[in-house]
């Protein structure tokens, strides 16, 4: 609707430009479209300045000649050549109505002027001549006018096409970008290749996935979007480097995704969503500190990760976010049951609980009569079953078996949409483990062989199917410890060759990630507990060197004293072995090593 002297910035502007407007809407009114229409804003412009408006009856064939002539009539790119005001288009509108002729079709100019030449020939002489200086002047005039309106319209189409690359540009990118996501997502949320446990292969993919989104950024930029992408991936790349014992990849990873979200973070503080994914980022990375054995770090992560989604949490109707401020809750739960504070563990457990029972009874009253969402379950059972394990280690058996069995239904409602999930079947596990342990207080000793059987086929299963997983063999490795510790001194050969098999998953999972303390942590005590069952006059210390090679490692002159004191346990008990067997130089060495690390 802007005249064509507005389009080209000019300082005279009058009522004409009023009648040009009038004349658009009437011209819309007329066809059902505006008089010019580009595919930007600017090169809808530059038909204003340049193109007459497409004829009316081309669009309407039926529209009468005379409102098609009013209408053009107004939209003359000249101011003159349009109606003086608003009133007289009126008045020709109101002639065309009532059916008289309209003005906006006057004599020809030439017949006019040699009518009044013919009763005026003196002033009409004068007027030729001053016509022709001032046609003279007038064509000077016009021509600058005209070399000035070809910069000003030349100018306008650079504009115009640099518009247009821009525009082209910033779509290629959304294309580009959305490539990227798309194989993202494929690889990442893929069911069949979660569930049969090819991380490695989508590990590989993901970082294909990763370089494509880093060379988008270099071609385009600092694109928010793609920023917010690739924190999303080196997240999820953190976690199946972690899963695949690639421990220095995974804190990398992990270390890039928080300083992408910090950033979302300081230009979105108030945002649900930012700050939830940066909560998740930083409670992944104690995770990982857990595991390294730095719970101090750890701790310190956690309580941070707690305090950025507790506050939106509050003010959230959100599922999502009270699911993830559940599962931050239940992972520091853990690390202070590691830590021996039990009291604060089941307190901030029983919040995760509270918080895990919030998200799902808002998931259901935003999708009624949905499914149990298959994580919001597998972590709601993962909580009833440490609060369960706190409940049993003060010895509240009731409280530990209500907590181990409401487990269970959740365990289902994870498996029954994702029955080859490994997370969720590494859940079903725990339950299994934990019922086979909790037996042993009061069920007959058929029982609890029958429960711990089950259990133990169950994991060797599924190390069978996802022989790749790192925690599965963890947690086999842990449950043939236990089971050969419950049968020590009641059947002494089984307990020697299920430390044996503790001992011999432990060796794999050392090799397959040596930065993990908590591998060779557990080596060492397995490998004790199985010298401990092996005759003083066998002289096979295998499973000794084995844990001291992992175990020394972790040697340094700041080592925690956790490590001191297993590598020195782990060196007298193989100098008293090498001693029975003669080999007193090397037994000797052995006792001194454990006595400095004594001291």
């Amino acid at each position: 609707y802007m005249a064509p002297e507005q389009a080209r910035g000019d300082r005279d502007i009058g009522p004409a430009c009023d009648v040009y407007a009038l004349g658009a809407i009437l011209y819309e009114c007329l066809t059902g479209r505006p008089p010019f229409r580009g595919a930007t804003p600017l090169e809808t412009l530059a038909h204003v300045l340049h193109d007459p408006p497409p004829a009316p009856r081309m669009l309407v064939p039926r529209l009468p000649h005379d409102l098609e002539v009013i209408t053009l009539k107004c939209l003359e790119k000249h101011p003159r050549h349009r109606y003086a005001s608003a009133l007289e288009l009126r008045d020709d509108l109101r002639r065309h109505l009532s059916g008289r002729p309209i003005l906006a079709r006057p004599a020809p100019i030439l017949r006019r002027v040699m009518m009044w030449s013919r009763r005026r020939p003196a002033l009409a002489t004068l007027a030729a001549v001053s016509l022709l200086a001032l046609g003279v002047v007038l064509g000077i005039w016009l021509k600058l006018t005209d070399d000035l309106r070809i910069q000003r319209d030349h100018a306008l189409e650079q504009q115009i096409e640099a518009a247009n690359q821009r525009e082209q540009a910033v779509q290629s990118l959304r294309e580009a970008r959305a490539a990227a996501n798309d194989f993202f997502q494929l690889v990442h949320s893929d069911k069949e290749l979660a569930e049969q446990g090819h991380h490695e292969l989508r590990y590989r993919l993901l970082v294909r996935a990763l370089l494509l989104q880093e060379k988008l950024t270099e071609r385009y930029g600092e694109d928010p979007d793609l920023r917010v992408e690739m924190a999303h991936t080196h997240f999820n790349l953190g976690q199946l480097a972690f899963n695949l014992g690639k421990t220095d990849d995974a804190m990398r990873h992990n270390q890039r995704s928080i300083e992408l979200g910090e950033a979302q973070l300081r230009h979105s503080p108030d945002d649900v969503r930012v700050v939830r994914n940066q909560a998740a980022r930083i409670s992944e990375r104690a995770l990982y500190l857990s595991q390294l054995g730095r719970l101090g770090e750890a701790e310190t992560a956690s309580r941070r990760a707690i305090e950025l989604l507790a506050h939106v949490a509050r003010t959230s109707n959100d599922g999502q976010t009270w699911w993830h401020l559940g599962a931050i809750q239940d992972n520091f739960a853990r690390l202070l049951t590691r830590r021996n504070r039990r009291d604060e563990a089941e307190s901030i457990a029983l919040s995760a609980r509270d918080s895990l029972n919030e998200a799902i009874r808002l998931h259901f009253i935003n999708f009624p009569g949905d499914i149990y969402p298959g994580d919001y379950a597998d972590r709601l059972a993962r909580i009833h079953l440490h609060l369960s394990s706190l409940f049993a280690l003060s010895r509240r058996w009731p409280e530990a078996e209500a907590e181990r069995e409401a487990a269970l239904p959740r365990i289902r409602d994870a498996t029954r949409n994702s029955p080859r999930n490994p997370n969720y079947l590494h859940t079903q596990g725990l339950y299994l483990e934990l019922r086979a342990s909790q037996s042993r207080t009061s069920a007959p000793l058929e029982q609890i062989h029958a429960r711990y059987r089950e259990a133990l086929e169950f994991r060797e299963r599924l190390v069978r199917d996802h022989p790749r997983v790192t925690r599965l063999r963890a947690a086999l490795a842990t449950l043939h410890a236990e089971w050969a510790e419950f049968n020590a001194e009641r059947q002494p050969e089984l307990a020697r060759a299920s430390y044996r098999s503790a001992v011999a998953a432990g060796v794999v999972l050392c090799q397959d990630s040596p930065k993990m303390w908590t591998y060779s942590r557990d080596l060492g005590r397995h490998a004790l507990a199985l010298d401990r069952l092996i005759d003083k006059a066998d002289a096979d210390d295998a499973h000794l060197t084995q844990a001291i090679t992992f175990s020394a490692r972790w040697l340094s002159d700041d080592a925690p004293h956790e490590v001191r004191s297993l590598l020195a346990q782990l060196y007298q008990a193989r100098g008293e072995r090498r001693a029975t067997a003669g080999r007193l130089a090397d037994a000797e060495q052995d006792i001194a090593q454990a006595d400095k690390l004594k001291d």
